[in-house]
């Protein structure tokens, strides 16, 4: 089974993380036209039309007319199919997923677009409306297709993430006391009726950020690792019901707190590892754009 991938980015940046992500596959890193073929995976790749990366810095969106948000698949390196996608950017780079059967894609709008048409904001990170939506879409060899969208699935979500048995979805949002969602998956790959889940995060008084930005379930389908506000782990085990579907959480020891500012993680395959990766920057000024010094716990 060829692997499906997923990639965030900015539209003015899609060509370059096409080609990052192409450098995943292949270890001699062909370019397209060099050796054409080479690359026989597929990956998506979200692209935001109304924002910029540099915004995060300076508040300029620099938008592209007439163009709008949008997933595209790629296969060998080119795009191929596109759909309309929620706003993608304003986030870490985990508002995107595929289901492990290769044929279903998730994503979620972490926020919403702008009323009216603007050049400039005051802040990137509090300018656009509040986001809600989930769209799922059916994925094959040449063609992507939206199949349904959830309207309501929480205030800001900021991850979206298939388990490991494909059996449900686990989506994070910015409100306190349902921070976790689940989302049993039909047959078709569409999304069921949500559960909601207090995770009781670990926030501290002095925390600059106090949301849930990512949870990465382990390859074993019961353990959560979770970014707390961007500075602490906390792990929870996740309960079951009779129908094998999450229905609640208990904590998996004390936080763990380390780095300057965690981004997304990744668990080995074989479970025993959490990796989490480090900004190492805790500010939206042009500082973000130019420190170099990130790390991997």
């Amino acid at each position: 089974m060829v692997r499906m991938k997923v990639v965030s980015v900015g539209l003015v940046a899609l060509a370059a993380a096409g080609c990052a992500a192409l450098g995943d596959f292949s270890p001699d890193n062909p370019g397209f036209d060099e050796v054409p073929g080479t690359f026989v995976g597929r990956f998506l790749a979200l692209s935001d039309a109304d924002m910029a990366g540099t915004a995060y810095a300076d508040g300029g969106l620099e938008p592209f007319d007439g163009a709008v948000d949008e997933v595209t698949l790629f296969s060998a390196g080119r795009p191929i199919a596109t759909a309309g996608a929620p706003n993608s950017v304003i986030s870490w780079p985990q508002v995107i997923d595929v289901a492990p059967n290769g044929r279903h894609a998730y994503a979620v709008e972490t926020r919403g677009s702008l009323a009216e048409p603007t050049d400039r904001v005051e802040s990137a990170y509090t300018a656009f409306p509040e986001g809600r939506l989930l769209q799922a879409y059916a994925v094959d060899g040449t063609s992507l297709q939206k199949i349904a969208t959830l309207e309501n699935v929480g205030p800001n979500p900021q991850f979206v993430e298939v388990s490991p048995d494909g059996r449900f979805l686990i989506v994070g949002t910015e409100q306190n006391d349902a921070e976790l969602i689940i989302l049993p998956l039909q047959s078709d790959g569409t999304p069921g009726a949500p559960r909601r889940i207090d995770l009781n995060p670990p926030y501290q008084p002095d925390d600059a950020e106090k949301r849930v930005r990512v949870a990465h379930l382990s390859p074993d389908n019961r353990t959560l690792a979770v970014n707390v506000g961007n500075k602490r782990v906390q792990f929870y085990t996740l309960t079951f019901d009779q129908g094998g579907l999450p229905d609640g959480v208990s904590p998996l020891g004390d936080p763990v707190e380390f780095g300057v500012r965690l981004a997304v993680g990744r668990w080995t395959p074989d479970g025993k590892f959490f990796l989490m990766t480090d900004v190492n920057s805790y500010d939206s000024s042009i500082r973000m754009l130019v420190q170099r010094g990130g790390k991997i716990h």
